[in-house]
């Protein structure tokens, strides 16, 4: 079993199916009788006492799903305490695409406004010329202005990610998602924040190391998310005593439901699985 706080929730069976839940709330059925997996989780997950929470991995198969269950994880945490005061950080998260489309105009007239990393260096993308197809690239952190060539990006050197803010609190449990050699770090390392200075920096701990990050001042600071829910793929290579699993066959859930991932999430965990579906048995028939 899992170690749970006092008067925390307890899930009814290891695997809880919304369907199920719809069914037993009454005959009334509907879209607002849904249960809120989400909110499931982050009270599963806050729940659990400290030293679980540290062992605990939330998988889900959708980063649309990732990001509303590491936000209602850390509003969770934050209403019982388990974090310190908040302060909000700008942050960058990567736009999905294909090497195809980077080199087509429409891709990055789509992309005003967003920011791009190629090399080392940071841009925001303008305006894109009708005629000659290139694009404005106005330099961040002391670059240069450019004009580019969309046939002249490749994923292996570009980079394209959208803003977002989060509010980052002492004890959060933080994803590094971006490479940095200068600090030895890698692309999904786990750390806590260890501390926020007046200035606004981020001090993480990686369990080895203590690291300072300043998002507000670097670009190539921003490189980082909440790190209580990550998907399928960024889980690979992780290994945790407790796993929460989220898996459906609603939208685009049902497209990436595929009992060999699925097996792949689960086999990370050592000691306990919960699962949470939005329909266990239509979920199971999709991914045969």
């Amino acid at each position: 079993s899992v170690p749970r706080q006092p008067g925390a929730y307890v899930p009814e069976s290891s695997a809880m199916d919304g369907i199920k839940l719809v069914q037993a709330a009454g005959p009334a059925g509907g879209e607002a009788e849904k249960p809120d997996l989400t909110g499931m989780i982050a009270d599963d997950y806050a729940g659990r006492t400290p030293e679980a929470r540290d062992n605990t991995l939330i998988v889900a198969e959708l980063n649309a799903d990732r990001e509303a269950i590491n936000s209602a994880v850390h509003n969770r945490l934050q209403e019982q305490g388990a974090l310190g005061d908040s302060v909000t950080v700008p942050l960058l998260v990567r736009v999905n695409n294909s090497n195809a489309d980077l080199g087509q105009q429409k891709f990055w007239e789509a992309q005003d406004g967003n920011v791009v990393r190629r090399g080392e260096q940071y841009f925001r993308v303008g305006e894109t010329d009708t005629e000659s197809g290139v694009v404005r690239m106005a330099g961040l952190d002391g670059a240069p202005d450019r004009w580019i060539r969309p046939a002249e990006m490749r994923k292996e050197d570009v980079a394209v990610f959208k803003e977002v803010t989060r509010d980052i609190s002492p004890g959060e449990k933080i994803r590094l998602t971006a490479t940095d050699r200068d600090r030895n770090v890698r692309a999904s390392d786990m750390a806590v924040v260890s501390g926020i200075t007046e200035e606004g920096k981020i001090l993480l701990d990686t369990g080895d190391r203590q690291l300072s990050f300043d998002p507000a001042a670097r670009y190539a600071d921003r490189h980082m998310d909440y790190g209580y829910a990550v998907t399928t793929y960024s889980s690979q290579g992780a290994s945790v005593k407790y796993l929460i699993g989220l898996f459906g066959e609603e939208g685009a859930r049902g497209r990436m439901a595929a009992m060999d991932s699925t097996y792949v999430e689960l086999s990370r965990s050592k000691e306990h699985v919960q699962t949470y579906f939005d329909n266990l048995s239509g979920w199971g028939e999709g991914g045969e």
